[in-house]
């Protein structure tokens, strides 16, 4: 995993597991990425600064995305979007996942996140399913 500036490109996380879906806090202190390394996508938090990290979520966990104010690391498990308050100071602490809703689908989308945040307002913009209403027309002869 990279991250790119105008003058250099640097790694950051270099295992033999899968790492993406990076997302650097709002004060470029943290990383926040999904790993495979436990066998399954969980999500991780690197500390940019000392390269040391923390497995974030034991039940699985992917597409980490930050809230503005970076005191909140969103992730999608399964279907359910999840939220982890992250107290604020030099050293990278975290309390218990919560559930926020159900309904964040995983599509395999390419940019590594299938929802996104309004850093405005806070509301979050999901990609769903399209229903074709065939369960409600029934079937027509």
């Amino acid at each position: 995993m990279f991250l790119g500036a105008t003058t250099r490109q640097e790694t950051l996380v270099a295992t033999a597991a899968n790492e993406y879906a990076g997302a650097v806090s709002a004060g470029r202190q943290w990383l926040a990425y999904q790993s495979d390394e436990t066998a399954r996508p969980e999500i991780f938090v690197r500390d940019l600064a000392s390269g040391l990290h923390w497995q974030v979520t034991v039940q699985g966990g992917e597409e980490p995305h930050w809230s503005r104010d970076g005191l909140q690391l969103f992730y999608r498990s399964a279907n359910r979007l999840m939220a982890v308050p992250i107290e604020p100071g030099k050293t990278f602490r975290y309390g218990q996942p919560r559930g926020l809703f159900d309904g964040a689908h995983n599509f395999g989308i390419e940019s590594g996140r299938s929802y996104d945040v309004n850093p405005a307002n806070g509301r979050f913009l999901l990609v769903k399913p399209v229903d074709d209403g065939s369960s409600a027309l029934g079937s027509r002869t």
